[in-house]
């Protein structure tokens, strides 16, 4: 290192709050006996409905479902709970209502806000003249209904007639759109399908009421959405207005909600014969649909079909076969995008018995062709039923598969969770038929399930382990990491930071088994990992960030300002405070690119240069080892603790304070 003049120095001693648990294993809280899982509410003489779940900012869940008084079966409360990466219940025990209690909050829908919160739809029947109508309300990253927000949640259709069964999706900007089921306008009173995009503060951003997904004559419904990326939306549903049920789709722009396909939608399959159970999920920005088809007579088979956003057809006419040759019905089909402008779909399979169902699953490429064995991949072969499917992608252009399985009881009085991942060529990567997720005793049904950001999942389910009458049920969840194991979380892999509005937070880097200091000395700061380009840097102050998340050596989260007078910065540079950007290499070096030598003295050169990306140059004089700043020793946090060690410090001026760096 380069010895520094003797202009002025400060010693300080800084606290260090590290919020990290221990690298082995894992996420340590969640339970690895399948037998045991998390509580995400369990109260006595209460019952509840089955969860919907949304990803909460980094690898945890959030759920929310209805709670009702087991002694009187009248109040009925829409309830949530997030549970972070590693485990850990974060807001109220045994979670909090969304709204105060009224007469039927029912039908219910939840979407992550990007920030840690979530939007929660359901329909009510709170405005008795117009019947049910649809609400929603914003739930805090905190943990608390959004103060700016209505208590009682934002009204976002009160037409006449029933509006239910509402789902919801992220826009994209912050805030979510709603799309439902209404009998309000249709001359034959059979329903039609409306959506309204809400923004962050709560505002309806298309006409009042909504706007007509489809309106026409006959049914319309079993619908499913999925956000376009661009603020607008994808609804693909079932719709008998020829006489039998008909496949159709609408894609809805951002701008003031209109439809730019067809008003009466466009024609995904109008063959004769019922096409009905629609799944959709997007990819780049286009549609990926998936349903169960009678077009051959009585046995259903799966097709699947991709919309350009101007609604070209982008695979064959009517849909690409999922399943070749297959006997007998295959049914209930969820899709999930492979990442790779094509999809993976796993459906309920009758192959072998009109009984007792197993699992298959095909992945369609990008030019619909089926990739794996033309009859699909087995997920599960076990005896007994496979209900409440369920997928989500693995985040490596595969996918994870969750179900409620009755094997161990075929006369389906004891449910069990399990799950399997399938890669992206179609190998199962857990225990042959799934691994067990919950066994507790009882049944443990319809499963939700999120990625744990590290290669894995976490699923929430309706349980009924504890002891009390029948309809005394809870709700568990609980995480499976990459490798199968059940509570064993692996590195995360895609964890974003929370979102604008929360003011200045700076992600730097925190090396985590790697190479850290220059004398080869291996780093532990555990933390969430990031996959992100060699050589970028980020701009953290800026709102949406600017390129790619840090790592992937990590985040650091510092939430005070270079400029606090509680903060300090090792170094000096152009500007005051100096430029807060983020190195992302695997070196773990924080800083800015800027001159080669110190401002304080330009004969002495800068200590830490970028190696991985040469000419990079840090905006800090020193690096780990000088005498006169930085670490005065080595760091190494293998479990939650609050630390104090010795920082050194160099200043352009005299005077001394003392610095806090909370990480």
């Amino acid at each position: 290192m380069t010895a520094r003049p003797a202009a002025s120095a400060l010693f300080a001693t800084a606290l260090f709050s590290a919020l990290f648990l221990a690298p082995v294993p894992a996420g340590a809280a969640w339970p690895t006996d399948p037998s045991v899982n998390v509580p995400v509410s369990a109260v006595a003489d209460r019952w509840t409905l089955p969860p919907v779940s949304a990803p909460d900012s980094c690898g945890g869940i959030i759920v929310c479902w209805v709670d009702i008084d087991a002694a009187t079966s009248i109040v009925q409360l829409l309830y949530v709970q997030r549970v972070d990466a590693f485990g850990q219940p974060r807001w109220a025990l045994d979670g909090f209502p969304i709204a105060p209690p009224n007469s039927m909050q029912a039908f219910y829908a939840i979407a992550s806000d990007g920030a840690g919160g979530a939007y929660v739809a359901w329909s009510d029947q709170k405005v008795a003249a117009t019947l049910r109508d649809i609400f929603i309300q914003h739930v805090l990253a905190a943990g608390a209904v959004d103060p700016a927000w209505p208590a009682a949640g934002v009204i976002v259709s009160a037409a006449a007639g029933d509006q239910t069964f509402p789902r919801v999706v992220p826009d994209g900007s912050g805030g979510a759109i709603v799309v439902w089921i209404d009998d309000s306008g249709n001359v034959d009173f059979a329903p039609d399908i409306y959506a309204q995009r809400i923004s962050p503060t709560g505002a309806a951003m298309w006409a009042p009421n909504g706007v007509p997904v489809i309106a026409d004559v006959g049914i319309q419904a079993n619908f499913d959405l999925a956000g376009d990326g661009s603020g607008g939306v994808y609804v693909g549903w079932a719709d008998n207005r020829l006489g039998t049920y008909d496949v159709f789709a609408q894609h809805l722009a951002a701008p003031g909600g209109s439809q730019l396909w067809a008003a009466a939608g466009l024609p995904v399959c109008a063959l004769v014969g019922d096409q009905n159970d629609v799944a959709v999920t997007s990819d780049a920005g286009q549609m990926l649909i998936a349903r169960d088809d009678r077009r051959g007579g009585a046995e259903s088979d799966i097709y699947t079909q991709k919309l350009a956003p101007n609604g070209a057809i982008a695979w064959l006419a009517n849909g690409a076969l999922v399943g070749w040759g297959v006997p007998y019905d295959q049914l209930g089909p969820r899709i999930t995008s492979d990442g790779l402008g094509g999809a993976i779909i796993a459906w309920s399979d009758y192959r072998f018995s009109v009984f007792d169902n197993v699992i298959f699953a095909q992945r369609v490429d990008a030019s619909g062709g089926a990739v794996w064995t033309l009859s699909g991949v087995a997920v599960c072969m076990a005896s007994g039923r496979q209900l409440g499917l369920q997928i989500i992608s693995d985040q490596v252009n595969g996918a994870i598969i969750t179900w409620d399985d009755f094997r161990k009881n075929p006369n389906e009085s004891d449910a069990d969770v399990f799950a399997q991942r399938l890669s992206v060529a179609g190998a199962a990567m857990w225990t042959a038929d799934g691994v067990d997720v919950a066994s507790a005793a009882n049944n443990q049904v319809a499963p939700v399930i999120e990625t744990d950001g590290a290669g894995g999942a976490v699923i929430a389910w309706q349980d009924q382990r504890r002891p009390g009458p029948p309809l005394d049920t809870d709700i568990y969840c609980q995480e499976i990491g990459a490798g199968g194991s059940v509570g064993v979380r692996g590195v995360s892999i895609s964890c974003a930071p929370p979102g604008c509005g929360q003011g200045y937070v700076d992600f730097g880097d925190a090396p985590e088994g790697i190479v850290a200091y220059s004398d080869g000395v291996i780093g532990h700061f555990p933390t969430c990992i990031m996959e992100s380009i060699p050589g970028t840097r980020e701009t953290p102050t800026q709102c949406p960030a600017v390129g790619t998340q840090p790592g992937p050596t990590g985040f650091v989260k510092h939430v005070q300002l270079a400029s606090d007078a509680s903060a300090i910065w090792l170094g000096c540079t152009l500007t005051s405070p100096p430029p807060l950007f983020v190195d992302s290499e695997a070196d773990g070096k924080f800083g800015t690119s800027g001159s080669s030598v110190s401002f304080c003295d330009p004969t002495v050169p800068l200590d830490c240069v970028e190696t991985v990306n040469p000419g990079f140059f840090m905006g800090q004089d020193e690096c780990y080892g000088d005498t006169d700043a930085g670490l005065a020793t080595r760091l190494s946090f293998t479990t939650c603790q609050i630390t104090p060690f010795a920082v050194n410090a160099y200043g352009c001026g005299s005077g001394s304070v003392p610095a806090y760096l909370n990480v």
